[in-house]
Parts: C-alpha cells; structure tokens; sequence
C-alpha cells in the first residue's frame, strides 16, 4: 500500500486503492498500533516504513477463535 499527498489540493489519497483521507490516516494509526514504524518524508511527500514490517490478516471461524484466547489464556 503506498500513500501520497497531492499538495495542490491537500487530500490523501492511495495509489492503488481508492480510498478516503479519513480511511489512509485509520490505516497508518492502525498499523502503527501494531507496530509498524511509519513516517512522514517531506522529500517524497509520502508515508513509508522506517523498518520493513509484514501484516497478515485473516478470517477465522468463532470456534477457532475461542481456541485461540483459551491458549492465550494458558500463556
């Protein structure tokens, strides 16, 4: 995912995905959350990982994830 701003009309927008202003800034919060290093470059006028991260996002049944804070539970 990369993030631009346009100056000229400053609004984000997402090169790949056609998305709100609003909706880029809950993705980096998000991300951030979860420990992705992100920062703003004014050379490039964009966001990028200060440190590589990988997100993988899933869909699990509820049965699976009752296993999963039980075993969290046992940690």
């Amino acid at each position: 995912m990369v993030f631009f701003i346009e100056e000229s009309v400053n609004k984000v927008y997402s090169l790949k995905l056609r998305i709100s202003k609003r909706t880029v800034f809950n993705y980096l919060k998000w991300m951030k959350k979860r420990g992705a290093r992100i920062i703003y470059s004014k050379e490039s006028n964009s966001y990028l990982y200060e440190k590589e991260v990988v997100f993988v996002i899933t869909f699990i049944k509820p049965e699976v994830k009752t296993l999963i804070d039980k075993f969290k539970e046992n940690e």
